[in-house]
């Protein structure tokens, strides 16, 4: 609110306000001037609203992003677990066909080796995708 100039009273501002409501022109002025401080009060309030609205988004945005990040991240740990799980039998295997082999003196057998190749192979793929998600930005892995 802007204050009145030095020595102006409220009836300064009635008898102003009656003489500029005598004559048409006046009272257009008046509704123009009352018509144009709201259309400027509700664009200073739309404006207002639609930062709010804008930073409710950003924070929606982070937290989206965040639960996409976890859900992947706990993909990739099942992933893992999986592969551990598999991997567990195959050292077992590779323990057993190294100590026939000591004690036999020949290789292991092919058959125990596959395997580890499929899950070498699992791995080389989780490792490729890994590198994509590096150079292209594709935040896979977070």
């Amino acid at each position: 609110m802007i204050p009145p100039p030095q020595g102006m009273s409220e009836s300064d501002f009635d008898a102003i306000e009656a003489a500029v409501m005598e004559t048409e022109r006046g009272r257009w002025f008046l509704a123009e001037f009352a018509r144009r401080r709201r259309a400027e009060d509700t664009a200073r309030i739309l404006a207002a609203v639609d930062r709010l609205e804008a930073g409710k988004s950003e924070v929606n945005v982070a937290e989206a992003r965040a639960r996409l990040d976890a859900e992947r991240a706990a993909g990739l740990m099942r992933e893992l677990a999986e592969l551990i799980k598999e991997l567990r039998p195959v050292r077992d295997a590779r323990a057993r066909t190294s100590a026939l082999a000591v004690i036999a003196s020949s290789r292991p057998p092919a058959t125990a080796v596959e395997p580890a190749r499929d899950l070498e192979s699992r791995l080389a793929k989780l490792v490729h995708l890994d590198a994509l998600d590096v150079e292209e930005k594709l935040n896979l892995f977070g």
